[in-house]
Formats: C-alpha cells, sequence, structure tokens
C-alpha cells in the first residue's frame, strides 16, 4: 500500500510541528502530495477567527517551502469550524490516502494520552490515520518518539476479515523490516480448551507467516493469554516494536461510528505510533 497523498493536522502546538518529520519516512512509500491542515475553532476565536486564519496561514509558508524543496507538492488550508469534523471532511474531500496527526493538542499532556481532537478523528475517519507519539511534550525540539518507524512492527491479528484486510495492506509496505504478529486468547474455561485454542491460533498465525514469507517479509509471532488490548500495549513495550499497525475494529459487532474497545485502548495508551485503519464497512 502507498500512501501519496496525506492530510497534515496541525494545531500550532510543539508537539504537531514534529510532524513534518513523518512526512520524510512516508516518501518511500510514495508520498507525492501534502495538505497542511489546521482549523480555527470558531467557539474559542469568534469574531478573531478571520484574523487568526491568515496568521496561521502566514506561518505555515516556511514548512511548505522546506518540504517543496524535498519535492513534495504542498497546499496550505486554514479553516474556521471545529478541528475534528473538518479534519475529517477534508480528508474526505481532498480523497488523502493518510491523515497524519499528533498524540495530543494543546497543552502538556503526558504522551500515553490522546488528544480529544485525535480521538474523534480516529473515531470518525474513514481514511487510515497514523498517530505519532512523542519523546516530550515540553522537551526542546519534541521529537518523535520513533524515528524509524517502519522498521519493526506489531500487527495484532484475529480471525476477523478486518485484521486479514489490515494484513494485505500491510503487505503492501515494502518498507517494513520485521513484522511481529501477536494474538490472545481472550477466555477459555478449561485447560483442553485453551490448548485447543492454542492450536487453532498456531496454524492460523503459520499459514499467515508463511504468506508474509511468500511476500519478502521477515515475521514471527508472539500467542498470549487474557485481554487484547493488555498484551497488545505489553507487547508493544516488550518487544521495543516501532509501529503497531490494526484495523478499528476485531471479531465484536461495534457501531458504525465507534472504535472497537481493543483498537480504543491501544491507540489511546501505545508509548509508540499506531497507524489504525478504518474497519471494511466503513
Amino acid at each position: 500500500m502507498t500512501f501519496k497523498k496525506v492530510l497534515l493536522c496541525t494545531d500550532f502546538s510543539f508537539e504537531s510541528d514534529s510532524l513534518v518529520q513523518s512526512l520524510y519516512e512516508l516518501k518511500d512509500l510514495g508520498l507525492e502530495e501534502v495538505i497542511i491542515f489546521n482549523v480555527v475553532e470558531i467557539d474559542s476565536a469568534g469574531s478573531n477567527a478571520p484574523s487568526f486564519q491568515k496568521q496561521k496561514k502566514e506561518a505555515l509558508k516556511a514548512d511548505q517551502r522546506e518540504l517543496e524543496m524535498e519535492g513534495f507538492k504542498v497546499t496550505i488550508d486554514i479553516k474556521i469550524g471545529s478541528a475534528a469534523k473538518d479534519i475529517v471532511k477534508k480528508a474526505e474531500e481532498e480523497d488523502v490516502d493518510l491523515i497524519l496527526i499528533g498524540s495530543h493538542g494543546k497543552g502538556f499532556i503526558k504522551r500515553i494520552l490522546l488528544g480529544s481532537t485525535t480521538f474523534d478523528v480516529v473515531r470518525l475517519s474513514k481514511k487510515p490515520v497514523l498517530v505519532e507519539k512523542y519523546e516530550s511534550a515540553r522537551k526542546e525540539g519534541n521529537r518523535l518518539l520513533v524515528q524509524d518507524k517502519f522498521k519493526k512492527v506489531l500487527l495484532p491479528v484475529d480471525y476477523s476479515s478486518h485484521a486479514m484486510n489490515v494484513l494485505e495492506k500491510v503487505k503492501g509496505m515494502a518498507k517494513i523490516q520485521e513484522i511481529l504478529l501477536v494474538s490472545a486468547i481472550e477466555y477459555s474455561q478449561t485447560e483442553k480448551e485453551l490448548n485447543e485454542a492454542k492450536d487453532k491460533l498456531e496454524k492460523h498465525l503459520g499459514k499467515i507467516r508463511m504468506d508474509l514469507f511468500n511476500a519478502g517479509f521477515s515475521s514471527n509471532y508472539i500467542i498470549k493469554e487474557g485481554t487484547a488490548s493488555k498484551n497488545i500495549l505489553e507487547v508493544a513495550e516488550n518487544e521495543a516494536v516501532d509501529l503497531v499497525i490494526l484495523s478499528k475494529r476485531g471479531e465484536g459487532k461495534i457501531k458504525e461510528l465507534l472504535i472497537g474497545s481493543t483498537a480504543t485502548t491501544v491507540v489511546t495508551n501505545s508509548r509508540v505510533p499506531v497507524l489504525i485503519f478504518p474497519s471494511m464497512e466503513n
């Protein structure tokens, strides 16, 4: 899969200034066009909104020039409205391949938390969303936590069509060097039931590994017991992965504009970037 056209969402916080760094990595995945996007919140700006709109557009021209020198086609758009809804709307109107956004917005918020705008964008978007994470919200330079995020990726899998859909997209990302599959057995009544579930999962994951091998990827898998989201986060930390890639939904039936509990927990609490794909029904 390639990301030729990206919507970069900035709120002029120290953190979002670092998002430009991500674009250079995405260039290896086909990135050609960047839309730098900001929303002036009408509720807080009031009658000053048009003035803020003009000032912000001027402030982003340095980033535009820098990216154009790297060969990207770059446009700047500042809207007056409501951040999350306008970001999602812009992504649809421009038919972008990816929304790039930070893990939190203005103010000092611990890096493991998600700002309300970012959460709402993930929840509402019908486009893939890459949620970046930062070393420190106040550290000078505000570097991204992971500089080479496609080196080792964690891919949670189950038996759902959503997980298989994400797997197919991952196979199209030639930049990835290593894939770690993780799956969790969340419930079993007896040891016999647990062993049967493990045998079934090992066969399933073994087939996926062979598929990845044939596609040219190095991979391995880990089977855990217990809550999926907790195990995904623990494996991500213990195995020092650089990126988690997952679908909004797994096997559960979740209403259209909600994201599954596993995805919610992982995106919110992960200490590494998360690339989340919409479920196939979206």
